[in-house]
């Protein structure tokens, strides 16, 4: 059982996912009983608790440590611990009363797979609901409910108000799992009453592309611009594609390996390079020997923020596009060139039919080189590139 004194600095330096693969388990030298798990598959760390209750060992979890600072994740844990040596299971001992913050609080302390920007998203609620953080979970009514949505809709947008209450109907249902009188889910109100959320369709147009890839290529962080560029040819998403590390990346086979935790569908999918992804990615890799293939200054070691550059290009271009608009357009070429749904699907990750014969198609790296290669030259075409891109190595010195 591996011991050790628990700071957030410590805590921070535990590998996840554990090299070996399983679960690992670090036990605070303080507070006896209080620990992190680390997963072996993810990048998830756990705040935990374990004791002896009736002679059997009994763990639960406190919360993630995405959410729990250590302070709040010790406090919690100890009071945990109090209620498990009385034989009071943590997790069924709810407050009647709970109000809605410790009740979203409660909710994702229970939800250790969440990915962060799914934490991110029930956070709002916070800001969005402000004035009702405070108040007891069950005084809130179907009228309350109802008046709020639409006027959350007319301050922030329907997208952010159906959210936002599909947001509190899942935290509502979790709490009445553990407090018998808890009254009806009061957003049943708005059954019919849910706002039209379109589909957002905004990519670049065939007339935009060569201006719009002329001005990345110019931007003056170099960075940035070969991020964006990897968006525009593969179709990744920008977390994705951000968080890509140099052991995922095979230079010689021309193989990007996205790790099951940076995907959306929590399994690991390999991709191979078109001519023009792999000219970039070779181009970086001269130029430094950086854990990630787009560094940054943040705490995370990696770029995240594209909104200075795609700002810039806007100013300079008039064209506003975002990282996803590139994936939607990504997607869009593939299907005007005749790129099977399937593997488009497999290209951007997304899931595929549940057609019950189109379960049985596995297509492997190898099936997806050609169409990608298909869809680059076409990008290339309308980009207006007339050769291979073997200029970047001198192009990426001058970042």
């Amino acid at each position: 059982m591996a011991r050790i004194h628990l700071t957030e600095r410590s805590i921070e330096k535990l590998v996840a996912p554990d090299p070996s693969g399983r679960q690992a388990y670090y036990w605070d030298d303080i507070l006896r009983g209080f620990g992190v798990m680390v997963s072996g598959t993810s990048k998830t760390k756990t705040f935990i608790i374990q004791c002896d209750v009736h002679g059997r060992s009994k763990r639960v979890k406190v919360g993630s440590a995405v959410e729990f600072s250590l302070t709040k994740a010790k406090d919690r844990a100890s009071d945990m611990l109090d209620d498990l040596k009385q034989g009071i299971d943590p997790r069924s001992k709810v407050d009647p009363n709970i109000s809605l913050q410790a009740a979203l609080d409660l909710y994702l302390a229970s939800s250790a797979k969440l990915r962060p920007a799914s934490i991110r998203v029930y956070r709002q609620i916070e800001r969005v609901l402000a004035t009702w953080v405070d108040r007891p979970l069950r005084s809130i009514d179907a009228d309350m409910i109802e008046k709020k949505h639409s006027g959350i809709a007319s301050k922030n947008g329907a997208i952010t108000a159906n959210v936002t209450m599909r947001t509190l109907r899942i935290v509502w249902n979790h709490v009445a799992e553990r407090v018998a009188d808890m009254p009806a889910n009061p957003v049943r109100r708005l059954k019919k009453q849910w706002f039209e959320e379109k589909r957002r369709t905004r990519m670049l147009s065939k007339e935009q592309i060569p201006l719009f890839y002329r001005t990345v290529c110019e931007l003056e962080n170099k960075i940035s611009a070969d991020l964006i560029l990897l968006l525009m040819f593969t179709g990744l998403r920008k977390g994705e594609a951000s968080q890509l590390s140099w052991e995922n990346v095979d230079l010689k086979q021309r193989v990007i390996t996205l790790p099951a935790a940076s995907t959306k569908s929590g399994k690991e999918q390999k991709l191979p390079m078109s001519d023009q992804v792999a000219d970039i990615l070779i181009a970086r890799r001269a130029l430094g020997k950086d854990r990630y293939v787009f560094p940054g200054p943040g705490k995370s070691g990696h770029l995240s923020d594209l909104q200075r550059p795609f700002i810039a290009i806007a100013e300079q271009t008039s064209i506003t596009i975002s990282a996803h608009d590139l994936r939607r357009g990504f997607v869009t070429v593939a299907e005007s060139i005749g790129t099977p749904l399937s593997v488009i699907k497999a290209l951007v990750g997304h899931a595929p039919s549940r057609d019950v014969t189109a379960g049985y198609v596995v297509r492997n790296v190898e099936d997806l080189r050609e169409p990608v290669q298909r869809i680059a030259d076409r990008l290339k075409e309308l980009c207006g590139i007339e050769a291979p891109a073997g200029d970047n190595i001198e192009r990426l010195a001058r970042k």
